[in-house]
């Protein structure tokens, strides 16, 4: 399977492209480097340099890649950091998803799996959040995230959304 992994040089990106690799998959990795690194991907793995808020960059970094499924895992991730810059945060998470989203369509992806957060959604719980427990996001991220999740939700590609942490 060729896996296009967005935020795939940065932590939690460049270890599920090294477990693609591991199991046999081509998984090519797109990063803007603001925060991921060339150094966390190993040789031979395909590395597009671009930002997923800037959809014209976006489509021009993965001309000529083949892929059939998007993990999108491209975000910002501070939380206070996400307070003090919200115009940033949303043109990354928000409309990195939207951009990720129209990629999904135009290129006609099998699935989209969208990396989302646990605790920035639920806020502060007494007890473990299931899928039941209301959202309540305190921060902009949380917020931002909730949003992205919507978006994916109605794509018009299978989709699902993975709330980690």
């Amino acid at each position: 399977m060729r896996v296009l992994v967005t935020g795939g040089a940065g932590f939690l990106g460049s270890n599920l492209v090294d477990a693609l690799v591991a199991r046999g998959d081509t998984a090519i990795a797109l990063d803007d480097l603001s925060t991921g690194s060339r150094t966390n991907l190993k040789p031979g793995v395909t590395l597009r340099v671009a930002d997923v808020s800037n959809e014209a960059a976006l489509y021009q970094a993965v001309t000529g890649q083949e892929f059939e499924v998007i993990v999108h895992c491209a975000s910002k991730t501070k939380v206070v950091e996400s307070m003090e810059k919200p115009e940033l945060y949303r043109r990354v998470i928000v409309d990195g998803t939207r951009n990720i989203i129209a990629l999904a369509r135009d290129r006609r992806a099998r699935m989209l799996v969208n990396i989302s957060t646990g605790g920035a959604i639920y806020g502060e719980t007494p007890t473990c959040a299931t899928e039941e427990t209301n959202t309540d996001p305190p921060s902009n991220y949380g917020k931002f995230k909730l949003e992205a999740e919507r978006l994916a939700a109605a794509a018009p590609v299978p989709t699902i959304s993975l709330r980690l942490g």
